[in-house]
């Protein structure tokens, strides 16, 4: 998986320094964001496809799962979601 495209929802804080510990030693390439809002924009202006899009199970006062038909409705491309805990 080095090298692959990568994007994340998380919250700040621990949770953030945790992926971010995880996706470097992956050997990814990855934005980790805080707001649903930046990672819409961010899969909307990333000059590249992202290989997969993660989003925290955890990420308070939001419905990940409409998040995530949000973005495959609105992606120009196949993208893959992975929700973790």
């Amino acid at each position: 998986i080095a090298g692959k495209h990568v994007v994340a929802l998380t919250i700040e804080g621990n949770s953030t320094d945790l992926l971010t510990r995880n996706l470097t030693d992956w050997n990814l390439s990855f934005q980790v964001l805080n707001h649903p809002d930046q990672l819409l924009q961010a899969i909307q202006s990333s000059e590249q496809e992202f290989d997969l899009v993660i989003l925290d199970a955890s990420y308070p006062d939001t419905d990940l799962i409409k998040l995530a038909e949000n973005l495959k409705a609105t992606s120009e491309y196949p993208i893959s979601i992975l929700l973790y805990n």
